[in-house]
């Protein structure tokens, strides 16, 4: 948890930068887009935080590459068909790499 110390501060930083220059449209703009850029980086690449092993695992052993090996009818709701067919379309025509997955 130490590691996420600075990227709190800085986006802490950012933002309180942002909020200065609230008058001015374009910088408070970029500010805040940088803070959330920042924000949206460290969580797309993040490796071992929390429940991102078992995305991986899952995204890497259990959603199909081909349409024939999909089989939406048999999941049950509470197998969030939704999200694993987002992720069968991710890994069938983005990537088949996890941290694609992760980071989209």
């Amino acid at each position: 948890m130490i590691v996420f110390t600075p990227y709190l501060l800085l986006t802490c930083f950012l933002s309180y930068i942002a909020e200065q220059y609230k008058n001015n449209q374009f910088a408070y703009f970029y500010f805040a887009l940088f803070t959330a850029l920042i924000l949206s980086l460290l969580s797309g690449f993040r490796t071992e935080y929390n429940d991102t092993l078992t995305y991986i695992s899952n995204f890497n052993f259990r959603i199909p590459t081909q349409f024939s090996d999909l089989h939406l009818s048999e999941l049950k709701l509470g197998d969030n068909p939704g999200f694993y067919f987002y992720q069968f379309l991710i890994k069938s025509f983005i990537s088949n790499n996890p941290q694609v997955f992760i980071l989209i």
